[in-house]
């Protein structure tokens, strides 16, 4: 048979069973701040406090603290069943505020990344700008030193031509089986100059004049 018992008894029954849990979780807050009693055992978080990567503005590497002033890590203590509802709801509340803090480290590490991407892209551009003007720079210089090369051949050969003393011979028969110019010229000046070893006869060129057969009575 259930007794039943005096709603005032059991509202004070409730009363005190509320206080009881709000003496465990106000002892594992406490807790926290440093105090050790000899049931409890003291959990290090040393973990909570490392620092992990961030890019920076200019990637530079420079660590992101997590701010753990809001965390509180629970501590094991012999108060019951409310005690560890107690502290079961501490972890999640830390849970969830690592979840934000980390979400928020990521979001602004995937913002710098994205800017470095960016940038680049950007110094990609720049750098493949830079290296076709590069290029066509070498093809015109090479353009360049062939065409100063030509110049300087044209300029000697016609130095060298205002040095030479050029002979014009009249007279000379002209027939379509003739050899070469320069060895009729030889023949020619061999008999007027004997003494000329042969060694000394240099003759650069030797060429007719430009025109076709002429007649007999014309004169070369």
């Amino acid at each position: 048979m259930k007794t039943l018992q005096n709603p005032q008894n059991e509202r004070a029954s409730g009363a005190a069973n509320s206080t009881d849990m709000v003496n465990n979780c106000q002892d594992t807050t406490n807790s926290l701040e440093g105090r050790k009693n000899g049931d409890s055992h003291e959990i290090q978080s040393d973990h909570l406090d490392q620092t992990h990567p961030d890019l920076g503005e200019g990637g530079s590497g420079k660590m992101l603290p997590i701010d753990t002033a809001n965390i509180s890590i629970p501590i094991m203590r012999t108060s019951g069943l409310d005690g560890i509802q107690c502290i079961l709801a501490q972890m999640k509340e830390d849970r969830i505020f690592l979840a934000g803090e980390i979400e928020r480290n990521a979001k602004e590490i995937r913002l710098e990344i994205q800017a470095i991407g960016n940038r680049t892209a950007a110094l990609e551009v720049r750098v493949e700008a830079v290296a076709k003007a590069h290029n066509d720079l070498l093809i015109q210089s090479s353009e360049w030193g062939t065409r100063l090369d030509a110049l300087e051949v044209a300029f000697e050969d016609l130095i060298n031509r205002s040095r030479r003393n050029n002979i014009k011979i009249r007279g000379i028969p002209e027939t379509r089986d003739e050899g070469p110019v320069q060895n009729l010229v030889l023949e020619i000046f061999r008999p007027l100059l004997p003494d000329i070893p042969e060694p000394r006869w240099e003759i650069d060129r030797a060429h007719r004049l430009s025109g076709g057969l002429r007649r007999n009575d014309e004169r070369p």
